[in-house]
């Protein structure tokens, strides 16, 4: 299984179970933007995700038409496992990238 193909079977999974996504993305050519949220999957309409911050309910839609998709590590930090992490990079006129991690803490459910 590709990388593209595990990222869609887990995005699909994060709608249905509503888990936890911590999101970093950032724009790195003008204008510069840098935001971190954590969310949950809201919907997802052919290669849009729509995120829903958890803290401000805002929806946040990214589309991964054309994004080179990686799975990367599996790590821990304090009481968070860090279940599953995506590096997703898009070239363009503008540079973008952003990871995706679900998160989950210890021992518990999502």
């Amino acid at each position: 299984m590709t990388s593209v193909d595990r990222f869609w079977e887990v995005v699909r999974r994060w709608e249905k179970d509503h888990s936890r996504i911590m999101v970093e993305f950032m724009r790195t050519s003008a204008p510069f933007l840098e935001q971190d949220f954590t969310c949950r999957v809201a919907r997802v309409e052919g290669t849009l995700v729509v995120f829903r911050d958890i803290e401000t309910a805002e929806e946040r839609p990214l589309d991964f038409d054309g994004a080179d998709i990686r799975a990367g590590e599996f790590e821990r930090i304090q009481l968070v496992e860090w279940v599953c992490v995506f590096n997703v990079v898009w070239e363009g006129e503008a540079f973008l990238r952003c990871s995706l991690v679900e998160m989950r803490e210890y021992g518990k459910p999502n």
